[in-house]
């Protein structure tokens, strides 16, 4: 029961809850959203925060479900490196927005993060077996593809939203999957550094007499 609490997926309830929050409750929005002259001037919790905010329900929807299924896959499966992946996530795809893109007065959705989650997720399912590794595979080409696809056409698959009001920046997809890739490579990094439980590394024997041609005191070989 503890295991089975310790991976109820709570980052991504709280992501979620926090999103609803911005969308329902009066002036939420306007606090949180990324604002580049509120943020120039001093207010950098919109750095992160900004990410909660959507401008639609087909925008809040959308988002949502495909946060709740990457992230809810992550924390169920208990891959570790979560919480700060959507930090990094948000903080990256944020001054990427601030330095690359200053004509960009406003940003908001979760689309970036998701990217994260989705390439932080098969990445890491690359390192298992059977079927799970054959879809994270298949899942990381075809995500992949959508990227690329993004970046060089400029456009997006939100375009195709009912009551679209905002404009799609690809680049925040692109810098979410880059930020993916790096923290699933660090977490695999990690787990090889770290020794599972119960797993013990094989010790070398570098006692003298293990040694081909020891011999002791009494002239005699190791027999």
């Amino acid at each position: 029961m503890q295991n089975l609490r310790a991976r109820l997926p709570g980052w991504t309830a709280v992501l979620a809850g926090g999103a609803a929050a911005a969308f329902l409750l009066p002036g939420v929005a306007e606090l949180l959203i990324y604002d580049r002259l509120a943020v120039l001037d001093g207010e950098l919790w919109r750095l992160v925060t900004g990410h909660l905010v959507h401008y639609s329900p087909w925008h809040l929807a959308l988002n949502l479900l495909a946060a709740a299924l990457a992230g809810g896959i992550i924390e169920l499966r208990g891959y570790r490196g979560f919480p700060l992946l959507l930090v990094a996530s948000a903080l990256a795809i944020s001054l990427s927005v601030l330095i690359l893109l200053p004509e960009i007065a406003f940003y908001g959705g979760l689309s970036g993060l998701v990217s994260a989650e989705i390439v932080f997720l098969c990445c890491l399912g690359t390192s298992e077996r059977g079927a799970w590794r054959l879809f994270c595979l298949l899942a990381l080409a075809v995500f992949g593809g959508k990227i690329a696809w993004e970046v060089f056409s400029g456009s997006s698959l939100s375009t195709a939203m009912p009551g679209q009001t905002f404009i799609p920046l690809p680049m925040a997809h692109a810098v979410g999957a880059l930020v993916g890739l790096l923290g699933a490579c660090g977490v695999k990094r990690a787990s090889f550094a770290i020794p599972r439980p119960g797993h013990r590394e094989a010790i070398p024997d570098i006692r003298p007499e293990t040694a081909p041609g020891w011999t002791n005191s009494t002239g005699k070989g190791d027999t």
